[in-house]
């Protein structure tokens, strides 16, 4: 992958909505305030749900989880090297 690649694969997930209440996905995630200062004094604070990575073994294997509308993305890296997605459709 190019770098940008890598990036794109590797982010942190910006969710609008949460997902199915009780799911381990949910425990996982966090919300950040970010405040939007306006030329006009209109400033905005806007809640943002972050779903990030799970490091299960540091540097060796870690895993990403998104529920989408049309199924469900599990994004793995092992090694820090290699890196898979695997999505099921709903």
């Amino acid at each position: 992958m190019s770098e940008s690649e890598w990036d794109d694969f590797d982010g942190a997930t910006v969710m609008g909505q949460l997902g199915e209440v009780g799911c381990r996905n949910i425990q996982r995630m966090y919300v950040v305030e970010v405040k939007l200062d306006s030329v006009l004094d209109e400033d905005e604070v806007l809640p943002l749900i972050v779903n990030d990575w799970v490091d299960v073994q540091e540097g060796v294997y870690r895993y990403h989880t998104l529920q989408l509308s049309d199924g469900i993305q599990v994004k793995i890296i092992l090694g820090e090297y290699m890196a898979c997605t695997v999505f099921w459709e709903y």
